[in-house]
């Protein structure tokens, strides 16, 4: 159910708009054809359970299966969706260590470009710091959608929000 919602939204441009917990409120799952189809009428909401089958069965020791879905994810994703991804991992699956998968993960944004373009000076840059604030604070506003802050999580606060 997961990897098809990635693929929904690597095909259509109205399903990157909706978070993992939002998709069923537009997209319903048809389990005999396993994908997602845009819903016809709007009179029912779907749910997503939280529990990753693997989680629920006690198969996880570590966040590998996790640090591999972004590595894989990150040959085919935009930068958004990579994290619209660690945010539904971080609310939705069991992580054992959120500031090692915060670590392992945060720097593969296009944050820099967009700063790049916004000042409108191709020698325009940031440090390590003040970049991975930029990805921080993108990520709060994602969590904070879902009514969440990454302050619940061992991972850090962006200083420019403090």
């Amino acid at each position: 159910m997961f990897t098809q919602w990635m693929k929904t939204n690597s095909i259509h441009v109205l399903a990157c708009s909706l978070t993992y917990v939002e998709f069923p409120t537009k997209w319903v799952w048809r389990r005999e054809e396993g994908i997602w189809r845009f819903k016809r009428s709007q009179r029912k909401i779907g749910c997503i359970y939280s529990a990753h089958p693997t989680s629920a069965l006690g198969l996880l020791n570590d966040d590998n299966e996790w640090n591999e879905t972004i590595e894989e994810a990150i040959q085919w994703s935009s930068a958004q969706m990579l994290r619209h991804m660690f945010v539904t991992i971080l609310l939705f699956c069991e992580v054992k260590d959120p500031k090692e998968l915060w670590n392992r993960n945060w720097n593969h944004d296009d944050i820099l470009k967009r700063e790049i373009e916004n000042s409108q000076n191709e020698k325009f840059t940031l440090s390590d710091e003040q970049l991975r604030d930029f990805v921080l604070v993108e990520i709060e506003k994602l969590m904070n959608k879902s009514s969440r802050s990454i302050m619940v999580f061992p991972i850090p606060y962006p200083t420019m929000m403090n």
